[in-house]
């Protein structure tokens, strides 16, 4: 049995050049979208929109910090709160043009398409700004990462256009029952579902989208969550119940440790009939039997799924050990 191949966004080369030729060396159709490794600035996530933040006089650093976290200037206009170009669209833009060379060139199948990944507004704003900031300027920030979704949408062809949201300060939330310092309301579960809803109903019904859930990746070392994939699994039914257009993937990282218990909960999994799953349990070289161990697991509880690491692949990754992860997939698809 083969199973298809997922990537988060981050994959530890060079240039995206690098990625679609290495991507597409090793594993051909097992890929159903690509994305360009999120390199140079992206590759530290949503770090990528700090000097965006920064740059703003409506925002500026806690003394006696140079960069963050950001605090509301104490004299802004809220009118003035606004914000312009993030920079994902150029980026994708960018991209694209290195994603048709290399289909042109015959190093991507036909049918792959093009993957674009960006962070959630909440996402990027808890991570640099303090809690009465984020309240301040998150609905302008969304604004501005939904005109950056359009124009991504406006410029690549929805048929080689593959949309992730990356969802993480939210899956721990969600795990956690936390309402973030208050910032998702008096029920923190509701906040999080209408910020998801709203931001997947952005994305054009013809256009591939989905969802990484993530419960981060430090340096490329292990995080030990989630202790059971019910939160995840309980996130996705609340999200299948609400979005309005199609959900055609949803990522799920798997601990190393996870035993037959960890899968069985699968079986509680109500998936849409246009939604792969992609579990990713799928660590490093070393850890190939681990692999192949949990694939069998998650067989025995989980009719189909595809597979994939736990997070991105850059951080704490060398050129080489990211060529043989591309070449374990292969060998384990």
């Amino acid at each position: 049995m083969t199973r298809p191949v997922y990537f988060v966004g981050t994959i530890g080369l060079d240039t995206a050049q690098d990625v679609f030729g290495e991507v597409g060396r090793a594993l051909g159709e097992h890929v159903r979208q690509v994305p360009d490794g999120e390199v140079a600035g992206r590759r530290q996530w949503v770090t990528y929109q700090l000097p965006v933040l920064r740059s703003y006089g409506f925002l500026r650093p806690q003394p006696p910090n140079r960069f963050a976290p950001l605090e509301l200037n104490g004299d802004v206009d809220p009118a003035d709160i606004r914000f312009a170009e993030l920079g994902y669209a150029r980026e994708a833009r960018t991209s694209y043009r290195d994603f048709l060379d290399a289909r042109k060139a015959g190093l991507i199948a036909a049918g792959v398409r093009f993957q674009v990944g960006m962070p959630t507004p909440f996402g990027v704003l808890r991570a640099f700004l303090t809690t009465p900031a984020v309240a301040a300027v998150e609905e302008a920030y969304t604004q501005a990462m939904i005109r950056e979704l359009h124009e991504i949408a406006r410029q690549i062809p929805h048929e080689d256009l593959a949309f992730q949201w990356d969802v993480a300060p939210e899956m721990m939330a969600w795990d956690a029952r936390s309402n973030a310092d208050g910032l998702l309301g008096a029920d923190g579960r509701e906040g999080i579902l209408a910020r998801l809803t709203r931001l997947s109903d952005a994305v054009p019904a013809d256009v591939s989208h989905g969802y990484h859930f993530c419960y981060g990746d430090f340096d490329a070392s292990q995080v030990e969550k989630p202790l059971t994939p019910e939160a995840m699994i309980d996130l996705y039914h609340g999200l299948a119940e609400r979005v309005a257009r199609p959900i055609n993937w949803v990522h799920m990282p798997v601990p190393a440790h996870a035993g037959p218990a960890f899968f069985e909960a699968f079986g509680g999994l109500r998936l849409r009939p246009e939604t792969q799953l992609y579990l990713g349990l799928v660590y490093g070289p070393e850890d190939r039997d681990g692999a192949r161990r949990r694939i069998d697991m998650a067989a025995a509880s989980v009719p189909t799924f595809g597979i994939a690491t736990r997070c991105g692949i850059a951080r704490g990754r060398s050129t080489a050990l990211v060529k043989e992860l591309l070449e374990l997939h292969a060998a384990l698809a």
